[in-house]
């Protein structure tokens, strides 16, 4: 068991390293009015995790390598309010974000949550899983493709 799980390991870290070597991602700007205005909108002070997973998020998103990083917690711990930092420094870069969510159920909540901490006339929102059975007709999909919807919330396992 132990072999197996040995030479697993070493296949996604020579995985991981052949990423990092060939893949290159965008650079994004860390610093900016949007996310300056999200800080002064916030109606409460990011605790210091918080803050460090920002500040590692946003440093990372600076580089050219790839990020891969999962941000976990209990339910009310701030990963919305972390996520949506580093969908700020996507959108003021001039690139257009995903938030993807375990059910549609949340995928729905994250909307209003994000829409009401990101108080930005050109930030649209919008949704797209199983539950809006046509996303064409609420124009998520065209918005995402036209570059007119910033940021699209949704669950990735919905039909």
């Amino acid at each position: 068991m132990f072999d197996e799980f040995f030479y697993l390991q070493l296949g996604l870290l020579k995985r991981r390293q052949t990423q990092q070597q060939v893949q290159t991602s965008a650079t994004l700007m860390p610093t900016g009015q949007l996310i300056d205005q999200f800080y002064s909108v916030l109606p409460f002070t990011l605790t210091n995790a918080q803050q460090r997973v920002v500040n590692d998020i946003l440093t990372d998103l600076q580089n050219t390598t790839p990020m891969n990083r999962l941000v976990q917690g209990d339910v009310g711990s701030g990963k919305t309010v972390v996520a949506v930092a580093a969908i700020l420094a996507a959108i003021q870069s001039g690139y257009q974000a995903a938030l993807m969510a375990p059910t549609e159920v949340l995928a729905e909540q994250h909307l209003p949550q994000i829409s009401n901490l990101v108080q930005c006339p050109e930030f649209a929102c919008g949704v797209a899983d199983g539950f809006h059975q046509n996303c064409q007709a609420t124009g998520t999909v065209g918005g995402t493709g036209n570059g007119s919807i910033a940021v699209a919330s949704g669950n990735p396992c919905a039909d």
